[in-house]
């Protein structure tokens, strides 16, 4: 009876954590709910035109620097989508719908499917491993790699399952049997592996470079000898010295018909060393069946094929193809050329897709090479078409772009110019320019033209990181321009035309002022403290803004060198050492009117800010820290005008990448305001929802004691120590996913509660 009644007991105690649990949850996401007001919806409808006639088919896709092209169903109609990682920096990835037209290069950017893929690094390849129709990712990890099985329905959708021992995507998923036993199958960050079924046995084998040497390993899947089906990862290392030859990355040379040590296919490297910056892709190019391999090397610009003389069983590499594809215009990429194998025109043949496989030094504006197979599915030749596949039918402005939005000629409707780091040059430099999309739409419904890649002509100052910011400046009723560069100048540019008249811009002062904030200056130009002058806040590499009040006249504006406010609101978006790239945009938002900062930053992540009226020189508050959790890649940049006249902001975004996105802003920020006056609501929790790694801000005003984090039953899964202005990661690795409360409590007694979605 006593045990029965414990046991009762402790069921009625978890039963109440349980429900009080619930009802905090309730409480809070009704809390939140009535705070999540802010938003950006992505608008992708907006047309832009190449020239007179022919329109961007994906404007808005944000641009590509270093691509890595997979085909997948993304959608469940039985045609190959596009997959595409991007290398670029943290990377990123992109989705595209095929429309399916036969013998026609036709994709419809679709970033709905990109959250369903797994957090991904350096390299992914989509490849059927389990024949059943769908491509699985191939995905690199710290020491080897893991495989995240496709299993696509018609209710869910498009998700994707971790095929592992271990519940941790980190933890390298896939081994090889080796002379001494299981061992991760290797895989370098830099590298690229081929991933194919290579001696035609009908499961998937993997050719990677031998871990510190420079022969490739063929790692033969032997699902089809032990099971008789392909649906197993049951690799062994074959050979370590697949196809006799060795590459040497140091001056991008092959050599041919190398001795193993023992005259067989044992070699151990003899000393050499593999370290990493190589391409490979695998196919029969000659109907033999015999896979050759096409090489790409960091320190090379061009693809080597190595022409297969043995057979299924004995590889055996007897010449090489320099300049590949011979027959056609040689692939030309400055740093590290890799290719993909997959029917981009719908023809049922297998065409070549090459691009960086780096993210510098690239042609970031023309880096997708095109080759159309014009033989056969059994001896593809492959033809140049054009080198800027997908990139062309995007807004794309090579490094970095930081669109701005100016009615260049005065007719009523806002255009775009667009600044950026710059174009890779023939010379090995990057050439900064401005681009200029006019506005040819109506008040209600804008489009946009590419008028010129180089407006105003500011390719001939030889500055980089062109950053442009618009306002009149001397009161003679036309919009002046000043330019921030990467060097951290201002350069003012006088507007000659008049009011009413296109604007026709000339340097007039060179180093504005003598303002040097340090690095990557983007100004703004705007009245901060409403005394009728217009002001500059300029973002900077560090991550902090800078305040210059105009002490001049309206005629005559006068800054002085060093900002008023060296942190303005007391902004930092510096990730941990040692840069930020924070880019201002200050705005009235209706219904108050009131001002609100939007801070871009080198993480991608959107901040907005408010309490600013009338406190300039004291600390913001923030209202969202990623405003409708939007990343659409690194070092974003950001401007705001209402361009269709509905009275809601339109948002432009720019990444690193060299693209853009248009956004609509809705909501009322006020509302959004945790508090707007009590700072002691300043605790970012982010990424949420998070899936391994939650990090924790608290602003070092506050006296904060711990950080506490329950689960749904009340159970503390974590508790930690937090000092003020400290930043903590939390490793969440070992928690299910599900909802959990965050609780921070401080010095005073008092708590406050976050909601954490973990995935």
């Amino acid at each position: 009876m006593n045990t029965c009644l414990f046991l009762y007991k402790m069921h009625k105690r978890l039963v109440i954590r349980f429900v009080i649990a619930m009802l905090i949850c309730d409480v809070l996401l009704t809390v939140l709910e009535s705070h999540a007001q802010v938003s950006l919806t992505r608008n992708d409808s907006i047309l832009v035109k190449k020239d007179n006639a022919v329109f961007f088919k994906n404007p808005w896709a944000g641009g590509l620097n270093a691509p890595q092209f997979s085909p997948i169903d993304l959608n469940g109609d039985g045609i190959k989508d596009l997959f595409v990682y991007e290398r670029d920096y943290n990377g990123r990835v992109l989705t595209f719908i095929n429309n399916g037209i036969a013998d026609s290069v036709d994709y419809t950017y679709a970033p709905e499917y990109e959250s369903k893929f797994p957090a991904i690094h350096n390299w992914a390849l989509l490849v059927d491993y389990n024949c059943d129709g769908r491509n699985d990712i191939f995905n690199w990890v710290s020491g080897g790699m893991t495989v995240y099985r496709n299993d696509f329905d018609m209710i869910d959708g498009l998700k994707f399952t971790l095929v592992s021992s271990s519940n941790d995507p980190w933890t390298p998923a896939v081994t090889t049997q080796g002379t001494l036993g299981a061992v991760n199958l290797y895989l370098s960050p830099l590298d690229l592996p081929a991933i194919t079924d290579i001696d035609n046995d009908g499961d998937i084998d993997v050719l990677s470079y031998c871990l510190g040497c420079p022969t490739v390993e063929f790692n033969k899947n032997y699902s089809m000898e032990n099971y008789g089906v392909c649906d197993s990862l049951d690799f062994v290392i074959e050979e370590k010295c697949w196809g006799f030859f060795t590459e040497n990355l140091l001056n991008n040379t092959i050599e041919l018909g190398i001795s193993c040590k023992t005259g067989k296919k044992d070699f151990d490297g003899s000393g050499l060393l593999h370290p990493g910056g190589s391409s490979m892709l695998a196919l029969d190019i000659n109907g033999d069946n015999a896979k050759e391999l096409v090489l790409g090397n960091i320190n090379s610009n061009e693809h080597i094929m190595l022409v297969n003389g043995g057979d299924l069983n004995n590889a055996n590499m007897i010449s090489l193809v320099p300049n590949f594809p011979s027959n056609s215009v040689k692939v030309n990429i400055p740093t590290f050329p890799a290719s993909y194998y997959l029917d981009v025109n719908n023809d049922g043949l297998r065409d070549l897709i090459s691009a960086p496989n780096t993210t510098s030094s690239v042609r970031n504006f023309t880096s997708c090479w095109y080759y159309k197979n014009e033989g056969s599915a059994n001896a593809p030749i492959f033809n140049y078409v054009k080198e800027d596949f997908l990139q062309g039918e995007m807004i794309e402005i090579g490094e970095g772009a930081y669109p701005v939005f100016f009615d260049h000629n005065s007719d009523g409707l806002m255009d775009i110019v667009i600044g950026n780091y710059g174009y890779w040059g023939a010379s090995g430099n990057y050439d900064g320019k401005l681009s200029l999309y006019e506005n040819y739409g109506s008040a209600s419904t804008p489009a946009f033209e590419l008028i010129t890649r180089d407006y105003q002509g500011l390719s001939s100052l030889s500055l980089n990181g062109l950053y442009p910011a618009f306002g009149d400046m001397d009161d003679d009723g036309d919009i002046d321009m000043i330019i921030g560069d990467y060097e951290g100048f201002l350069h003012y540019f006088d507007n000659s035309s008049g009011a009413g008249n296109t604007a026709a811009f000339s340097l007039i002062t060179p180093n504005y002022m003598g303002i040097d904030i340090g690095q990557f200056a983007a100004p703004q130009i705007i009245d901060v403290n409403r005394d009728g002058l217009l002001d500059l806040l300029v973002g900077e590499r560090g991550g902090k803004i800078k305040y210059f009040e105009n002490i001049g006249t309206l005629s005559t504006p006068y800054f002085k060198a060093n900002p008023t406010i060296e942190a303005f609101g007391g902004i930092d978006v510096m990730i941990p050492c040692c840069t930020g790239y924070s880019i201002p945009f200050l705005t009235s938002l209706e219904p108050s009117g009131e001002y609100f900062l939007f801070v871009a930053s080198e993480e991608g992540w959107i901040h907005l800010y408010g309490n600013i009226e009338g406190d300039l020189y004291g600390n913001f508050s923030l209202v969202d820290s990623m405003v409708s959790d939007l990343n659409v890649g690194l070092r974003t940049s950001i401007s705001c005008s209402d361009i269709n006249n509905d009275g809601a902001l339109d948002v432009i975004i720019g990444n690193y990448r060299g693209g853009v996105s248009m956004f609509s802003f809705s909501g009322d920020p006020v509302i959004a305001m945790d508090d707007l006056h009590n700072p002691k609501t300043d605790i970012l929790i982010y990424p949420n929802p998070s899936k391994n790694l939650l990090k924790i801000k608290i602003d070092g005003r506050l006296s904060i004691e711990s950080v506490i984090i329950y689960d749904l039953l009340g159970t503390v899964v974590i508790s930690e120590l937090l000092l003020p202005g400290e930043e903590l990661e939390l490793d969440l690795k070992g928690l299910k996913p599900g909802l959990y409360l965050v609780k921070v409590h401080g010095e005073d007694g008092k708590d406050i509660l976050k909601k954490l979605i973990l995935e």
